[in-house]
């Protein structure tokens, strides 16, 4: 089965719907790449500093500054907020498959990487609070 490329004509054909579930899913990526990037160009600088500095990563360190996962520590934060936007993405995931969006490559690349159901809900599509204004009951 081939699935459709996310293009301008795809795209123009959408509901509002899977427009804000699409919209949603780039917010995620663009957050989860600001914080890669934060971490990446956190862990350039420390290694330019430890360079200069003559700190090294050791086996025995001698302080918490020398110690192999300083970095892993110092950035924990971020690698913490990059597991709950991912959270975020397997939800998202769903929803693009419940709302008709899984015919798209992209959804079904990602629903793969995230380890996501790709078919629709057997029991039919599940709701969300959108459908409330739409004169439906939300179920789950």
């Amino acid at each position: 089965m081939e699935f459709a490329q996310l293009s301008d004509e795809v795209i123009s054909k959408l509901n509002d719907e899977q427009l804000t579930v699409l919209q949603d899913l780039g917010e995620l990526a663009a957050k989860k790449l600001k914080l890669a990037s934060l971490i990446e160009q956190f862990t350039q600088q420390v290694t330019t500093s430890q360079k200069t500095m003559g700190f090294q990563s050791k086996e025995d360190p001698t302080g918490l500054h020398e110690d192999p996962e300083v970095l892993s520590l110092v950035t924990i934060k971020e690698r913490y907020k990059i597991t709950n936007i991912s959270e975020q993405i397997r939800r998202t995931l769903r929803r693009a498959v419940d709302v008709g969006l899984g015919h798209l490559a992209l959804i079904q690349r990602q629903c793969q990487i995230y380890g996501v159901d790709c078919s629709p809900d057997a029991e039919g599509q599940r709701r969300y609070f959108s459908d409330l204004t739409k004169g439906g009951a939300a179920t789950s």
